[in-house]
């Protein structure tokens, strides 16, 4: 069995494996309508990425940059996050899993293994 690596530098936030809604009910991060965010469906600009192998965590935001391969990485590049807008993603955060945030979404850099 291999082990495929993507790495990422997400805007969003570390949530916990078990996510909660505003009734304090876990979600579940397999559920259809959360596919198009874990698939990341064209025209979908935020990302889920879920890891129930190396820590149970999972990362909500925007996907800023997804990594090369798992042999070159990354070219030089530079990060224009200034142009990223906290109170959409915020409000976007809220809708998918009917609680609130309150705290500022940050700059992420991780490995994910799948």
């Amino acid at each position: 069995m291999g082990v495929d690596r993507t790495d990422y530098i997400m805007y969003g936030w570390k949530l916990p494996y078990k996510i909660k809604d505003r009734n304090d009910d876990i979600i579940d991060l397999w559920d259809e309508k959360l596919l198009p965010y874990t698939e990341g469906h064209k025209g979908v600009d935020e990302r889920l990425i879920v890891d129930g192998m190396c820590g149970e965590y999972c990362v909500f935001g925007i996907s800023i940059k997804t990594g090369g391969d798992q042999y070159s990485g990354w070219e030089f590049e530079e990060l224009k996050i200034d142009e990223l807008d906290s109170n959409s993603l915020i409000k976007k955060y809220s809708e998918i899993f009917n609680n609130e945030i309150d705290e500022e979404p940050k700059l992420f850099l991780f490995s994910h293994y799948s």
